[in-house]
């Protein structure tokens, strides 16, 4: 075959291949903005037309025909799965780590961190700051009896000096699950919240959320609250 024959060739390959690319793709790699707007914002009960999805539409999970578009594109196994679709602070996720966000799937540490440096970053930007959201990687480095000041520091970024703060979300791992760790400044009250507790992981987990109470010290630290010492 000819150089000018593999190049005829590739070009109808690749014009085949844009034929079929699901809306959402198509949009992407022309590099045109998805829009929020209009009937963008409403929200669908079918798949909207010309769009390939895999997730089903409707029912329970409220969707607009942009969100529809945006998940399309994150959720196409047939694009590259290395490229980075989203980045918070200096933390990033490619589609094939996304991808553990979808049905029969196990949610993954990286997913919890970006859901931190998100809710971090909501904090900073409103005029209450009321929450700390630790990554999952604090409550680790805490069993790994890491100091206390190589806490601060390491997770600087996560504990603003809020005057006002209320709450502070620890996600812990137990295999392929997680349970969330809230503690309550006002009242003094740590939460143990879990979706799936049985019997005998109810004492392993309840022994973790002890060992955290080591946060306690991290408070005293900062200064953020005077009265962190009494909280037990």
């Amino acid at each position: 075959m000819s150089t000018s024959e593999m190049d005829a060739q590739e070009s109808r390959g690749e014009a085949v291949r844009a034929s079929s690319m699901p809306v959402a793709a198509r949009v992407r790699a022309e590099s045109k903005p998805l829009s929020i707007f209009g009937q963008q914002n409403l929200v669908v009960q079918k798949k909207p037309k010309g769009i390939t999805t895999y997730f089903k539409i409707g029912g329970e999970i409220n969707l607009t025909k942009g969100q529809v578009e945006m998940f399309a594109y994150v959720f196409d196994p047939d694009l590259l799965p290395s490229e980075h679709i989203v980045k918070i602070g200096g933390t990033s996720a490619t589609r094939q780590e996304l991808f553990c966000l979808s049905k029969d799937h196990t949610i993954t540490a990286k997913i919890m961190e970006l859901w931190a440096r998100k809710c971090t970053w909501d904090q900073r930007i409103i005029t209450l700051k009321t929450t700390w959201c630790l990554p999952p990687s604090f409550s680790v480095d805490v069993f790994q009896h890491l100091q206390i000041e190589e806490l601060i520091d390491k997770y600087a970024d996560y504990m603003g000096k809020y005057p006002s703060l209320e709450y502070i979300y620890i996600p812990i791992q137990d295999n392929d699950h997680w349970y969330l760790m809230v503690m309550s400044l006002e009242p003094k009250i740590i939460f143990h919240l879990d979706s799936n507790l049985p019997h005998e992981r109810k004492e392993p987990r309840t022994e973790s959320t002890n060992t955290l109470h080591t946060l306690k010290s991290i408070e005293c630290k900062i200064e953020v609250l005077e009265t962190w010492t009494q909280f037990l």
